[in-house]
């Protein structure tokens, strides 16, 4: 039996795919989830308080390790009380934002971590600072 150039690409396809869904789906894995997904700080006052949070879910069976927690916009800053989530823990992270900065806040929070659904999350962050 001659196989085809398609077939021999179709069961390769497969059979990554499978080993790939057996490595995230074993019984050793970390796995993150945020609430909320987007963390809306709506509309304040210049100077007021620029104070807002969001909370990080290890609902994997081993240790959620942060390896980083960056902010994309120079006047937000981002932060966390530790670094490893045991399982079926969490963790709130602190955002303050600067509101001397006036105008739209439309930005993002990036958490690198070992978790096996999504090693790099984007949680967006939105609000507004007006005069």
């Amino acid at each position: 039996m001659r196989l085809r150039p398609f077939s021999l690409f179709a069961i390769a396809l497969f059979l990554s795919h499978s080993v790939t869904i057996a490595q995230v789906s074993g019984p050793n894995y970390a796995w993150i989830s945020v609430k909320p997904e987007v963390v809306r700080c709506d509309t304040v006052a210049a100077g007021s308080n620029g104070h807002s949070s969001f909370v990080v879910f290890n609902k994997g069976e081993v240790p959620l390790q942060i390896h980083a927690i960056k902010t994309a916009h120079g006047g937000l800053v981002a932060s966390c009380n530790k670094a490893l989530i045991s399982p079926g823990d969490s963790m709130t992270v602190g955002l303050r934002y600067d509101t001397n900065r006036l105008g739209p806040l439309n930005t993002s929070v990036t958490i690198e971590s070992n978790a096996a659904n999504t090693p790099t999350l984007f949680v967006r962050v939105m609000g507004f600072v007006k005069q």
